[in-house]
């Protein structure tokens, strides 16, 4: 989610969070995952991305090799008032799962077609 994004304060809602508090988390969170990209050897740097998007998500998610027949997908739901612990964590693969794999595939990729990079703090592209 993008930190300076107006959707950040209908999601907190949701999630019964002050708004302030899920942009530091939220900030905190991109950098940590900045600097450890920055890390990466630079053929696996090519491959990962760091975006974020100016959306309420449902969902969050983490793809593997999404695109292949070994894929996967983690992903958990937001639920109004449960905190993430106790949020339901779905893991769907690309083999076995369908349709739902395909289905919160798309969901992920209209997400990303909607996401600019995630650059540093100012939280400009």
């Amino acid at each position: 989610m993008d930190p300076s994004g107006s959707a950040l304060i209908p999601s907190a809602a949701t999630s019964g969070i002050d708004p302030e508090l899920r942009r530091g988390k939220i900030v905190q969170n991109l950098e940590l995952l900045r600097k450890e990209f920055a890390q990466l050897a630079p053929d696996v740097q090519a491959r990962v991305r760091l975006l974020v998007a100016d959306l309420v998500l449902p969902v969050g998610a983490v793809g593997l090799d999404e695109g292949t027949r070994g894929g996967s997908l983690i992903v958990q739901h937001y639920l109004v008032g449960t905190a993430a612990e106790q949020a339901p964590l779905l893991h769907l693969r690309a083999e076995y799962d369908e349709p739902w794999y395909s289905r919160y595939l798309a969901q992920c990729e209209a997400c990303v077609a909607a996401a600019r990079p995630w650059t540093g703090r100012s939280g400009s592209p």
